[in-house]
């Protein structure tokens, strides 16, 4: 079974979290560490995915308002923020069996996709973390088994 993370979703949470807290500073790389370590600790996963989307969708040059309903937060520092876990991304390609899949012309939700059409294909499971609802169009029994996907980490 391969493991699938939408690094989005896993950042969005924690920033917010810490955010609120007052500690996005001290612990943002930490706590996505932590998240990954706890998620590893589940089963022994075949491969380990932690796709994102890159800095610049292609989807906002083509349409403008593509994603403009997402909550943002003007009192958080963005910029440290995506520094931050740009070094946390460099940090995991130090893992074994653990890829980072991020690329100018694909959204993570894309690369997830791949993965689980490329999985199916395999009959192979997966587990995605992530909490985008269109994704769940891609869960179904798949031969003797079902890929599925956790949303509240």
């Amino acid at each position: 079974m391969d493991l699938i993370i939408d690094g989005n979703y896993i950042l969005k949470k924690n920033v917010f979290t810490l955010n609120r807290e007052k500690l996005l500073y001290g612990l943002l790389f930490d706590v996505l560490e932590k998240n990954i370590k706890k998620f590893k600790s589940w089963y022994s996963f075949d491969n380990i995915y932690f796709v994102s989307d890159y800095k610049k969708s292609w989807r906002i040059k083509i349409k403008d308002d593509y994603k403009k309903r997402i909550k943002k937060d003007d009192n958080i520092d963005w910029e440290f923020v995506f520094v931050t876990f740009s070094e946390f991304k460099d940090s995991l390609k130090n893992n074994p069996k653990t890829y980072v899949l991020e690329g100018s012309f694909i959204e993570g939700d894309d690369w997830i996709k791949y993965l689980i059409d490329k999985n199916k294909k395999l009959n192979k499971p997966s587990l995605i973390i992530s909490s985008d609802k269109d994704l769940t169009q891609l869960l179904e029994t798949q031969g003797s088994f079902i890929s599925f996907m956790l949303t509240d980490t």
